[in-house]
């Protein structure tokens, strides 16, 4: 696991930086290969929001983060596919909020559109345009028969109950796990 944004020093990017992260983390997995000449493929998970920290044990004091952010990143990651990374709409709202360039916002995530997530019912849901994100996208269109709602724009409608990127407000107190 990794945190980014968690300390007041931190700018206001930090979704961006996690991400570029992650890629980074794809790229050297991709060398590592296994004994039958494929490449080890990992998932990530990224969710934005407030997270706790704080040094638990006495006999063995670890720093730890806690909270529904850290758990949501981890369905995220255990809902994701192989070789890819996926965030939740609240990573994107950072993103849009950030200093980041909105078409590289754009065109840099795929919209699964709304998924069950073990524990938080349905959320909506992207891939990053890295990795296996083109096999995963196969996968699911091929699985659920439905091209048209799979890697729709980065932005849903309002009619259609999601988010909105002109009505979006992003609080810099919040992190990304």
């Amino acid at each position: 696991m990794a945190a980014a944004g968690h300390c007041e020093t931190s700018s206001k990017d930090h979704a961006q930086r996690l991400i570029n992260m992650a890629k980074d983390m794809l790229s050297a997995v991709e060398k590592i290969k296994l004994p039958d000449g494929s490449s080890l493929k990992i998932r990530i998970g990224v969710h934005t929001g407030p997270a706790y920290a704080g040094v638990v044990g006495e006999k063995c004091p670890r720093y730890c983060f806690f909270g529904d952010t850290v758990n949501t990143a981890s369905r995220m990651e255990s809902t994701s596919f192989p070789g890819c990374i996926q965030v939740s709409s609240e990573t994107i709202r950072s993103c849009s909020s950030s200093d980041a360039d909105q078409a590289d916002i754009d065109d840099g995530f795929c919209a699964l559109g709304s998924r069950h997530v073990k524990g938080k019912g349905e959320m909506y849901t992207f891939l990053v345009r890295a990795g296996n994100w083109v096999e995963a996208r196969d996968a699911l269109v091929e699985k659920t028969g439905d091209n048209d709602s799979v890697c729709s724009p980065t932005t849903p409608s309002s009619s259609s109950g999601m988010w909105n990127k002109s009505r979006v407000s992003y609080d810099s107190d919040h992190g990304t796990i």
